[in-house]
């Protein structure tokens, strides 16, 4: 049986200790919370990343290297590299330091796209 977070606070302590996984309805819970609980809108920009998008995102954008992400997140390097070409597309940004500096103009933001 799957047990998803019913606060924002559980929503939180899921978030902080989870292993990432693809399609994880808990963690789509879990963010969904935490949205909730911050009460703003994602930026635009951010809404057109998938999950998978916003994770290597935020791994990458707090200056991380592909190998790094890919070993956090337990994915190949290849697949940081896929993620990485299509989230420049998406936020129209050239470089991890423009990804970086989008995100860190709103650090919630991450969480915050649905």
């Amino acid at each position: 049986m799957l047990l998803l977070p019913t606060s924002a606070s559980e929503a939180l302590e899921f978030v902080a200790t989870a292993t990432p996984r693809r399609d994880d309805p808990a963690m789509d819970e879990a963010l969904r919370l935490l949205r909730a609980a911050l009460g703003r809108p994602a930026p635009a920009a951010l809404q057109k990343l998938t999950t998978a998008e916003r994770r290597v995102a935020a791994v990458v954008g707090r200056g991380a290297t592909n190998r790094e992400a890919a070993t956090s997140l337990y994915i190949s390097l290849k697949t940081v590299e896929f993620h990485l070409q299509r989230i420049y597309r998406k936020l129209e940004v050239r470089s991890r330091t423009e990804l970086a500096a989008l995100l860190h103009s709103d650090p919630a933001a991450l969480l915050q796209a649905s």
